[in-house]
């Protein structure tokens, strides 16, 4: 017997989470995020994602900006958003969040550009999160 897993996730949503964001006009409804042609992303409890991606270390500071950057790479990655009309407002988004949680300035400004330079959630990467399987 085998199991299916996701790799690469850290952590797991205890609670679901809102916020109103500024990608509007879309509706998509999955297992674990439901995105309202509002901007209201919900995510569901259960939810696993990876913190902050890169050479760095997660910091209180950074957590819910990088829960709602993943959401939006997984769907722009997957095709459910488009990237082209999407990137550079949830990647400015991510800065937003980032400072509004009390991240000093520079350091928002370096994780911004280091969402910028890492292409995060160009769907020319393959579709994110892929089931693996393990005895």
């Amino acid at each position: 017997m085998t199991i299916k897993y996701i790799a690469g996730t850290k952590y797991q949503l205890v609670e679901d989470f809102s916020i109103l964001t500024p990608v509007t006009g879309e509706s998509i409804a999955d297992r674990f995020f439901t995105l309202c042609p509002s901007g209201l992303l919900t995510i569901r409890a259960g939810f696993g994602w990876d913190g902050a991606s890169g050479p760095t270390f997660d910091t209180k500071d950074c957590m819910s900006a990088s829960l709602v950057h993943d959401v939006f790479c997984i769907l722009m990655r997957d095709r459910r958003l488009s990237y082209a009309r999407w990137q550079d407002i949830i990647n400015d988004y991510f800065r937003e969040m980032c400072l509004k949680a009390g991240m000093w300035p520079w350091r928002a400004k370096l994780w911004h550009a280091g969402v910028e330079i890492g292409d995060a959630g160009n769907p020319k990467d393959g579709p994110d999160r892929l089931v693996q399987e393990a005895p």
